[in-house]
């Protein structure tokens, strides 16, 4: 977490660009962009993975006889 911190120091505190930063700490811009954008580290929801779905395979799924 403190490589975050003094990612988002260099852009706030400092006022260097993302090009700028990037070419310091070696990061890419866009990896930079996502430590600058994100706000709630604790969020570690990355979609819902909760049911996923293959409708190719209904045809060969067990059909369920406890009913």
């Amino acid at each position: 977490m403190t490589e975050v911190h003094n990612l988002r120091k260099l852009y706030f505190e400092e006022g260097k660009s993302i090009t700028e930063i990037s070419k310091e700490t070696g990061r890419d811009r866009k990896t930079v962009r996502v430590y600058l954008d994100k706000e709630d580290w604790n969020d570690v929801r990355r979609g819902s993975m909760t049911e996923v779905e293959f409708p190719k395979l209904d045809p060969f799924k067990r059909i369920s006889t406890h009913g």
